[in-house]
């Protein structure tokens, strides 16, 4: 039963983080013109490919981490995850920072299906 308690506690703890990763960005936007010089519209898109991203990663990768353990699949999942955010937070190329924030997003999709499955 503890263990039962932990594995929650990380799912939910996780799905923290992912949702967080998604909003935060409204919140920074301003910031992110600056910092990148780029107007609204463009720094938008970060948000946008984002979302995109949860689209298309879901049904897209989900398949394939199918034939692994559910545990190796959030592993993986998590870890791409957080490589991703690793990546938007020393980028100092908008290109850069907008592929890893897609790249983000269909992790974020993916987590929500094995997470799922997982309870």
């Amino acid at each position: 039963m503890q263990n039962y308690k932990k594995a929650l506690f990380a799912l939910a703890l996780s799905a923290f983080c992912m949702g967080v990763t998604e909003f935060v960005m409204a919140g920074v936007l301003v910031d992110v013109e600056a910092y990148f010089s780029v107007d609204a519209k463009t720094a938008g898109y970060l948000t946008t490919l984002y979302a995109i991203g949860v689209v298309i990663g879901a049904p897209l990768i989900t398949i394939p981490l199918s034939r692994f353990h559910r545990h190796t699949q959030l592993l993986i999942n998590l870890g791409i995850f957080a490589l991703a955010n690793f990546i938007i937070f020393f980028s100092q190329n908008f290109y850069l920072t907008a592929f890893a924030r897609f790249v983000a997003g269909t992790q974020h999709g993916v987590f929500f299906v094995i997470a799922t499955l997982a309870v």
